[in-house]
């Protein structure tokens, strides 16, 4: 279960509602106040579309358990392919997991970095022949699916993950309702054209939509009379959902 589930909704003034990253985040807390869902969004053409991605597949995330890399390793091996496991939170739990699970399952072409600078996650996404990434159920985004695809290099999520949400499938990767179908995912992403892969990214992702979605919010919520003379934003209390956003909302609260 989602940590947003388990908490409290935030307390908040009455014209105030939250900005949601994505329709996962907004169902796994419904608790909360939503004024809107708004994907964070990346300067797309500052990740150009490499179109050809002859490198291993590659695991970008958190390497814990739960969170997807021993899925991804073992799924790479029956798919008969090497991969780069790159982790994104380094901490002390990371490494005793990796020392424990991921490093005696390692093969000889495969790689685990514990941590790297985001420069290397992005020369890593922009080769890789597809980004295998199961998900965590709890993770309310992922930059690391939309830079990606960005990139042209197909994504494969599971159903009931913020990948299908993100993620068109068959055009910029494949969304899965079972764990046992990702190894024959790996090689039917690879053959996806990432021309679709980075267009898709290009048409929801771009930074661009991102602020015209929070300039139509904040101008609708300004066009609603105010008895007090006006809303306000709220201070992010320390029990909102990971990636959310306080902003005036439009509801007639």
């Amino acid at each position: 279960m989602a940590a947003e589930e388990r908490k409290p909704a935030p307390r908040t003034p009455g014209r105030v509602g939250w900005v949601a990253v994505s329709e996962h985040q907004q169902r796994n807390a419904p608790g909360m106040p939503w004024a809107e869902v708004i994907h964070p969004g990346i300067p797309v053409g500052q990740h150009p579309l490499n179109p050809s991605h002859g490198g291993p597949c590659v695991y970008l995330g958190p390497l814990l358990k739960g969170h997807g890399a021993g899925l991804a390793l073992e799924a790479a091996h029956r798919a008969g392919r090497p991969i780069v496991l790159a982790g994104t939170q380094p901490s002390p739990r990371a490494t005793a997991y990796t020392e424990l699970e991921l490093w005696p399952q390692l093969a000889s072409d495969d790689e685990l970095l514990e941590s790297m600078s985001s420069l290397e996650q992005w020369e890593l996404l922009a080769s890789a022949s597809c980004l295998v990434a199961p998900l965590h159920p709890g993770v309310a985004y992922s930059l690391e699916v939309v830079e990606a695809m960005a990139y042209g290099t197909p994504v494969v999520t599971m159903v009931g993950t913020v990948g299908a949400e993100l993620v068109s499938h068959g055009v910029s990767g494949l969304v899965l309702s079972d764990r046992v179908l990702l190894p024959g995912a790996i090689s039917k992403a690879e053959r996806l054209d990432p021309r679709r892969v980075r267009a898709h990214a290009a048409s929801r992702f771009d930074l661009r939509g991102m602020v015209s979605a929070y300039e139509w919010l904040l101008t609708q919520f300004a066009a609603i009379p105010a008895a007090d003379g006006g809303g306000g934003l709220a201070a992010t209390p320390s029990d909102a959902p990971a990636g959310s956003a306080p902003v005036p909302t439009v509801r007639d609260s």
